[in-house]
């Protein structure tokens, strides 16, 4: 089964040879598949002191790999991924000349998501681990729902029927929680989470909605030809007028496990709300989270803001 690696982390790929044959260079071929077969996007070149032993020589590749996978969502969650191929060789000549002294693929599927600092340098992922780091899930009533999981190629996403209460996957038992706020609306967030898969959380109390606006002014010429001025009009005028519309949802009351959802929803780059039959792109303002403990708070639930990722007016050319 294919590994999968974390593009927003770093993927270090090189070696350190230990031969008698002296080592002068490196190169790395980075190949994607785009949908028509392996291409080669990048190939680089890195140059290092000939030693008999211990030459090493390594490559950052997340970087360029990350700007060949573009997350897209339109209410229809699917699994995103990139088919990467790296290919590390060493040669006893400059600039990737001469004999090469060790070859080296790797070949995985890289997500949007990372790991941790303390989980150290270039975690891989193997098998078929839950993509999500809770085991409780929270539903409106008779409402669907979706599990992502890793596959070989990526993740598979599992039901929820409207009114089951548990979900098994493997060895992972999921608890499903119906909320019931009838004085509310639920608004169903998704978001990229560390895994690099997209991710369901309902925000189920209060709501509300607040309108900011910019704009710029000037003082402006009213005087008519006959050296007076018409009092209809706009002495101090006003241009370039913006809005952005904003929200402020909350929580329902959530177990401790949540709080590591939330960091990784303040952590995402890519979030949208389900609002009126419409996906729309939202961006989190909150960006401080203090962590709530069933021993220090009792009850855990948060409030989140949120602005709408475009202007209120369309001005899109």
């Amino acid at each position: 089964m294919a590994d999968k690696r974390f593009l927003r982390s770093s993927i270090t790929i090189g070696y350190q040879h230990n031969a008698v044959l002296p080592t002068a260079s490196a190169g790395l071929q980075v190949e994607v598949d785009l949908g028509s077969g392996f291409q080669t996007i990048y190939t680089f070149n890195k140059n290092i002191s000939p030693l008999p032993t211990n030459t090493a020589a390594y490559f950052e590749a997340s970087e360029v790999l990350r700007d060949y996978l573009t997350i897209a969502f339109n209410g229809t969650v699917t699994s995103q991924s990139l088919e990467t191929r790296l290919t590390f060789k060493m040669y006893n000549a400059y600039n990737s000349t001469g004999t090469v002294v060790n070859t080296t693929v790797y070949d995985f599927y890289g997500v949007d998501g990372y790991s941790y600092y303390e989980q150290g340098a270039n975690v891989i992922v193997t098998g078929t681990p839950s993509a999500i780091s809770n085991r409780e899930i929270f539903l409106p009533q008779n409402t669907t729902g979706k599990i992502p999981i890793f596959s070989a190629t990526g993740f598979n996403i599992f039901n929820i029927t409207a009114t089951q209460q548990t979900k098994t996957i493997g060895t992972d038992v999921y608890k499903i929680n119906r909320i019931c706020e009838p004085k509310f609306t639920p608004y169903k967030i998704t978001f990229v989470n560390k895994f690099g898969a997209l991710q369901d959380l309902w925000l189920g109390l209060l709501r509300r909605d607040k309108v900011a606006v910019k704009s710029e002014t000037f003082k402006r010429n009213i005087i008519t030809p006959t050296g007076g001025y018409d009092i209809n009009q706009h002495n101090q005028a006003t241009f370039n007028v913006t809005g952005n519309d904003s929200i402020t949802l909350n929580t329902t009351f959530l177990p401790e496990e949540y709080n590591e959802v939330l960091e990784q929803l303040l952590l995402s780059e890519q979030i949208w709300i389900l609002e009126n039959g419409l996906t729309l792109p939202i961006v989190i303002n909150t960006k401080a989270l203090d962590k709530k403990t069933v021993t220090n708070d009792n009850l855990i639930q948060y409030t989140l803001d949120f602005k709408y990722a475009n202007n209120k007016i369309n001005s899109i050319r």
